[in-house]
């Protein structure tokens, strides 16, 4: 089969139109991606503004709040044992413990990248600061102690 210039020429052009298409849908997906951006970005230092209102408010109070630390911090943010303790907290509302493989994953999923290592040391941190316990071999569960920490 042949195909003629003419032909070859409109084809040529049906994809240069097809390319001009995606790069415009490309540039109004790049316009939202950075309005959304800077929309979170007014919304992180309003929430920092009230969490430091907060402080020097109602200094040496916590804040109890449903939503747990990601509706107040990144998690990229957290200090390692906060964001495994927080981890196990949300694995054990599914189940009755959690692993430390599947504590790492949630938190890989969260956008971190502790490694078991580093999560085995924050458990056994937070299990000799009685926030943990063992609940057998790779087992981890809450020790509930009453009260619920929440933090910004």
């Amino acid at each position: 089969m042949t195909v003629s210039f003419e032909t070859f020429s409109l084809i040529l052009d049906d994809a240069a139109d097809a390319v001009r298409k995606k790069e415009e849908e490309l540039e109004k997906a790049q316009r939202e991606v950075e309005r959304i951006s800077q929309e979170r970005d007014e919304l992180r230092r309003e929430r920092d503004t009230l969490a430091a209102v907060a402080r020097r408010r109602f200094p040496g109070t916590t804040i109890q709040g449903q939503q747990g630390v990601s509706a107040f911090e990144d998690w990229a943010d957290l200090p390692r044992t906060s964001a495994v303790l927080e981890a196990v907290r949300r694995l054990t509302e599914e189940s009755p413990w959690a692993s430390p493989g599947a504590i790492e994953r949630f938190l890989r999923e969260q956008g971190r990248d502790d490694t078991r290592d580093y999560v085995g040391a924050a458990l056994a941190y937070l299990n000799r600061n009685e926030k943990v316990e063992n609940k057998g071999r790779g087992r981890w569960a809450l020790r509930h102690s009453g009260e619920e920490e929440c933090r910004w």
